[in-house]
């Protein structure tokens, strides 16, 4: 079986790593239905690609199955886990925590992070209501400890649910202690340093996006009907 190394895979963009992901979750599905091959169409099916976008997303990384016999569930879930890096656990710091009723909170309640070994071990906030109790078994620090509290060989990665205003701060902040990557929630361009991984989870960008289709869709039907 052909070897392969994430490290002479620089040049994977973002859309082929989240097919894997989307591919993972299809593969997990299938192995706790009993399922133990699966095809390249079969795959592109549950998830609404072609068969050759699913080969060449694969062939990236390797050789994978045997032609005309499939693919073994258990064995590409394991490697495409090995892939995504989720064959180790994965601490991150969480900052800002408050309200529990909002992102924040959600996250900390979010049962997939457990399944791929996700693990918020750390969390900041500025509120003084909460800060020094203590959620999901978690001291709250003052967001001001950051430097002091986090451990970027331990907590490589950090999550931001702070306001927009305070995003590109705190990246910052992140960067100089070592951090390697950072997801954040806010409709908000910032100016990302060199040697961090920045991901932006933009819920009006993906709403935007929906509208637009939405709307398109229905003055193309108008269309066609007249």
């Amino acid at each position: 079986m052909k070897k392969y190394s994430l490290f002479q895979n620089k040049r994977i963009s973002d859309y082929t790593v989240r097919r894997l992901s989307m591919y993972l979750r299809t593969l997990n599905f299938l192995e706790q239905s009993g399922v133990e091959t699966v095809s390249s169409e079969e795959i592109a099916k549950i998830e609404g690609f072609t068969s050759a976008q699913v080969r060449k997303d694969l062939s990236y990384f390797g050789s994978f199955g045997r032609r005309g016999l499939g693919y073994n569930v258990t064995a590409l879930r394991k490697r495409i886990s090995i892939i995504l890096g989720l064959n180790r656990k994965w601490n991150i710091s969480l900052i800002g925590a408050v309200p529990l009723n909002g992102i924040g909170g959600a996250l900390l309640n979010y049962e997939e992070f457990k399944k791929k070994r996700l693990t918020i071990t750390k969390i900041f906030d500025k509120d003084p209501k909460i800060v020094g109790t203590k959620i999901k078994g978690i001291t709250v620090r003052h967001i001001d400890e950051l430097e002091r509290k986090i451990d970027p060989r331990k907590e490589p990665i950090a999550i931001l649910t702070v306001p927009p205003q305070d995003v590109q701060s705190i990246i910052n902040r992140l960067d100089k202690i070592g951090v390697k990557g950072v997801l954040y929630f806010a409709s908000r361009t910032i100016s990302i340093p060199k040697k961090m991984i920045v991901r932006n989870e933009d819920t009006v960008m993906e709403l935007e996006a929906l509208t637009y289709h939405i709307a398109n869709k229905t003055k193309r039907q108008l269309k066609t009907l007249k």
